[in-house]
Order: C-alpha cells, then structure tokens, then sequence
C-alpha cells in the first residue's frame, strides 16, 4: 500500500485530525519497514516544529533490520560560540 492509499483510511484520517487538534502533524513520507513482501509506514516522527526550521528529512534501510533510521535534522536558529555545543 502507498501513501496515498494509506492516507486514504480512516483510521489514518482520524490520527491526524487528532494530532492537528495539538498543532502537531508527521513528517516522514518515505516507509520506514521493509519486508520482502510489501513495504510499511510503520515508523514516523510527529512534531510541531515549523515546516521552515526542518533543514531534510531521510530514511535510511541500515541492512539489519526491518525498520529503518529516519535522520531529521534542524536549521541551528542561535549563532554558538566556538567553545559551545548543542547536546539533545
């Protein structure tokens, strides 16, 4: 099943709506579990940080598993000193 078709159900439609009620929504579009059968949209990040401040969003299949690694990385919105450093 596509995203498209994914985006079509229900179930989908009503965990959305629910997020968007919480000014949040998904930002991965790509799926992230992998089978030999079919590929799934299992995995997902959910944030509320505006679509101007996500710097890329990738999927990456690390070969040992069936889940990928999604990488979301942020645009650094302060200048840091050279001896400073962001830690999450």
């Amino acid at each position: 099943m596509d995203s498209t078709e994914l985006s079509k159900k229900a179930i989908v439609k009503d965990f959305k709506s629910i997020l968007f009620s919480y000014g949040a929504r998904t930002i991965i579009d790509q799926p992230t579990r992998i089978c030999k059968t079919k590929n799934g949209y299992l995995d997902n990040a959910v944030t509320n940080i505006p679509k101007t401040l996500i710097k890329s969003i990738n999927v990456y299949d690390p070969a040992i598993s069936d889940h990928c690694i999604q990488v979301v990385k942020l645009f650094n919105q302060r200048k840091l000193e050279s001896s400073q450093h962001v830690n999450f």
